[in-house]
């Protein structure tokens, strides 16, 4: 009897294994497909960015009626992202350059980078009367000590190649 056990036993290990073994069989192949629809997925996203590329560049009558309206709801919601990028800056007091994208504080009226004429947001004119004395302030306290601009004598901020009130380059 005992060799029976052990045979049922010997008999019962091999049928574990032989689970164990299909369970990680099915397992990597349940990984594989995974993989393929995620490739697939890929492919999709780059199919569409690429036919929204070329409803950008060559108008939206040359691409089918379907993805036009998803093309209308991608530049919809890059417009809201901008909008709220704006906040943002807004909210930190900067300005971002349109010809370099270098980030400015508000009230710069030319890039520190490139030298490139900022437009600013619009501010309540309270802001824009305090953000004035504050300049004003620090004109007349940093005198000594702080570079000027040789075109129009205002202080420039150091380390920038030009003045972010008149534009000109910054002589080291």
């Amino acid at each position: 009897m005992s060799n029976n056990f052990f045979d049922r036993l010997k008999q019962g290990a091999a049928e574990a294994g032989k689970k164990a073994q299909l369970t990680v069989e099915v397992n990597r192949l349940k990984l594989q497909i995974s993989s393929k629809e995620k490739e697939i997925q890929r492919q999709y996203t780059q199919m569409g960015e690429l036919v929204y590329r070329h409803a950008q560049q060559h108008g939206v009558e040359t691409i089918p009626a379907d993805c036009v309206r998803i093309v209308d709801e991608i530049n919809r919601m890059r417009s809201e992202i901008n909008q709220i990028e704006q906040k943002i800056r807004s909210l930190k007091s900067e300005v971002h350059c349109p010809a370099c994208g270098k980030v400015n504080p508000t009230g710069t009226n030319f890039c520190t980078s490139c030298g490139t004429h900022l437009v600013q947001p619009a501010a309540a004119p309270i802001e824009v009367e305090v953000l004035d004395r504050r300049e004003n302030l620090e004109d007349t306290e940093n005198d000594s000590a702080t570079p000027k601009c040789a075109s129009c004598g205002r202080e420039v901020m150091e380390g920038k190649p030009f003045c972010h009130h008149c534009g000109a380059a910054v002589q080291p």
